[in-house]
């Protein structure tokens, strides 16, 4: 296990139920610093502009981010999104950044159920607005403590073997990519 010699200072934002409003506008003179609209999402909007990383983790509903984390994202890269030429964006350097995904659905599910193209795609979009993004997912979680009382397609023995198995390698691999994001931008 490497120990780490750097001191990070973190700040944890839920988004969890508070409304964040999606971006709004297509003034293409609107501020490079933030979007004309308040919401709650300002302050984490305002923090951004100082960090040296961000990493974001969300639960996946219906094939995508949740509803607050995609108007989070839009309200995060709209800003800085440049009409004219989309391959240069307005943010005015780089930030290491990375996706944290988590969902019920076995990896043998996803191109069955359409999510590398929704997940590229986002991955894609914090690249070209802040240099660089990484993408880690942590599959067949558990939903339930207990499987038996809820309608399911999933057998409650492999969720558990996946917990107690899986689960901790994902845990571990979040806790390293959040250590090479806090090492900063590298292309």
């Amino acid at each position: 296990m490497p120990r780490w010699s750097w001191s990070i200072c973190t700040t944890w934002t839920s988004r969890g139920v508070r409304a964040v409003s999606p971006a709004s506008g297509t003034d293409a003179r609107r501020s490079a610093c933030a979007c004309s609209r308040t919401s709650s999402g300002r302050s984490v909007l305002e923090r951004f502009k100082e960090a040296d990383a961000l990493l974001l983790g969300t639960p996946v509903y219906y094939g995508c981010e949740s509803a607050s984390t995609r108007a989070f994202l839009e309200r995060l890269q709209f800003p800085y999104l440049n009409y004219a030429d989309y391959s240069k964006p307005h943010y005015p350097g780089k930030i290491a950044t990375g996706l944290l995904y988590t969902m019920n659905v076995p990896e043998s599910w996803l191109d069955r159920l359409g999510y590398p193209p929704m997940f590229e795609r986002t991955r894609a979009n914090l690249a070209r607005h802040f240099g660089s993004c990484e993408l880690l997912l942590s599959m067949n979680t558990t939903q339930y403590s207990d499987y038996d009382k809820f309608e399911t397609a999933f057998d409650k023995n492999d969720k558990a073997r996946q917990r107690a198995e899986q689960f901790p390698q994902d845990c571990q691999a979040a806790k390293e990519l959040g250590a090479r994001l806090a090492q900063g931008y590298r292309s």
